[in-house]
């Protein structure tokens, strides 16, 4: 009997051990580019090389780093934990770092930084992103299943979270590592951090100011808006392409949910006013960017016979007079007024010149 059940019986499955980060480590692969000529013609093609040994002393280097505070260690486990792992990309670009949920895998720059202590501030961000990922049943990496004002409202408090927590960390190791503020004092989540810290020493309060500079530094609104303009539509076309759109642009999330799935410091949800997230200041759009998603949901319902309308970006906020596009449609005079400035305009934050607007530029993808 017992010879049978041995043969026709189920097996048992048997438990794979959590990664760790020793085995993150050992994901780490090189992405870089290779010039291909024949005669006049030339093309570039992407490669993935496994790392060198300083390649692999980097990375260690940054988990090094991360691992100096306690939060940075639980991050790692966490991350790990959830199977991602990480590229270095040798080709340059503009983006610091990024992260990719579907693909459950943290790229960084190395020729973006000028020291590991900065590369290792733009992976605390990066794995933050794959927490919230992973906490949020990966909507961070897709979200066309909400609605297309709650789709902003998690994506924008994704980044001012990620933001606000790298704030945290580069602050906890600024006195050990004093190269990581040239990476990350420029901007202005952390300045108002900081200027926090050293009036009052509350973690907390401070980390509430940096969260809500996010959402009222110029630059990021303009940039941002862009970015997530596409992520609605990129994730869309997947799902006219697919033919799932049953439950496209219906669910919602509540601030407070959101709230709860963002943030990797216990009790800061409890710190931030939810309703700052529906406020005029937080889920705005200017008219340019409110044509851009009227017809993106217009032309993904004309794919389905008895698709539902998808109207919540009527109750945002314009960005040219704080009134909702509800009450702009009722209001000839803020019509008018919406219209004649329709076009981006250019950004000038009050704390920075120009030229640093531009400098930064390069450090925004996925930041």
């Amino acid at each position: 009997m017992s010879f049978l059940s041995d043969i026709f019986g189920k097996k048992k499955e048997v438990e794979q051990p959590v990664p760790n980060r020793q085995d993150m480590e050992g994901t780490l692969k090189v992405a870089f580019e290779n010039v291909l000529t024949a005669g006049y013609v030339s093309r570039t093609v992407r490669n993935v090389r496994d790392p060198q040994e300083v390649e692999k002393e980097q990375l260690k280097q940054v988990f090094d780093v991360i691992s100096s505070v306690p939060a940075g260690k639980d991050l790692i486990d966490r991350v790990a934990a959830a199977g991602f792992k990480f590229t270095f990309n040798a080709y340059g670009g503009d983006a610091d770092g990024s992260m990719s949920g579907g693909n459950k895998r943290i790229m960084l720059c190395p020729c973006q930084h000028s020291s590991i202590a900065g590369m290792a501030a733009t992976a605390f961000h990066e794995m933050v992103h794959a927490v919230q990922d992973t906490d949020s049943n990966q909507l961070l990496s897709d979200s066309s299943s909400l609605n297309i004002a709650d789709q902003f409202k998690f994506n924008r408090a994704c980044e001012a979270a990620a933001w606000t927590e790298e704030a945290r960390f580069a602050y906890q190791i600024k006195d050990k590592y004093p190269e990581v503020l040239s990476h990350v004092a420029q901007f202005p989540m952390y300045q108002v951090f900081d200027k926090e810290m050293s009036e009052s020493g509350d973690l907390d309060k401070a980390s509430e100011k940096a969260f809500k500079e996010w959402y009222n530094y110029p630059h990021y609104q303009q940039s941002y808006e862009k970015d997530h303009i596409y992520a609605i539509k990129y994730g869309l076309k997947g799902r006219e392409q697919n033919f799932t759109q049953s439950d496209s642009l219906r669910g919602q999330i509540s601030n407070q949910d959101v709230l709860d799935k963002i943030f990797i410091t216990p009790g800061l949800n409890k710190k931030i006013d939810a309703d700052y997230l529906t406020s005029p200041e937080a889920l705005s759009l200017s008219p340019a960017g409110f044509e851009s998603i009227k017809m993106i949901e217009k032309n993904f319902r004309s794919h389905f016979l008895f698709s539902k309308e998808d109207k919540s970006y009527m109750k945002m906020y314009s960005t040219e007079n704080k009134k909702t596009f509800d009450n702009i449609e009722n209001d000839p005079s803020a019509m008018i007024c919406a219209g004649s400035r329709s076009a981006p305009k250019t950004t000038r934050d009050s704390k920075k010149s120009v030229a640093m607007q531009q400098a930064l530029q390069n450090k925004l993808n996925n930041r």
